[in-house]
């Protein structure tokens, strides 16, 4: 059942449809976005800030991790 293929007449699906009229409001409503980031078309000040923030939260949270495992 995994391979079987749809029906030639069958139209295809647009890839980020939502399954569900709460899905559909929700994105509707708040604004959640349909598809994943690209991030090799930010701004680099953005991609810099981003990068910066994630290391420095990934930095604390070894050295509090290590902190915690010698006392």
């Amino acid at each position: 059942m995994k391979n079987e293929k749809r029906p030639a007449d069958d139209p295809p699906q647009r890839e980020n449809e939502p399954f569900n009229s709460v899905v559909d409001h929700y994105r509707n409503i708040v604004g959640t976005p349909s598809k994943p980031i690209d991030m090799e078309s930010m701004p680099k000040p953005l991609k810099w800030f981003g990068y910066i923030v994630f290391g420095i939260l990934l930095t604390g949270s070894l050295l509090l991790l290590i902190a915690f495992l010698i006392t």
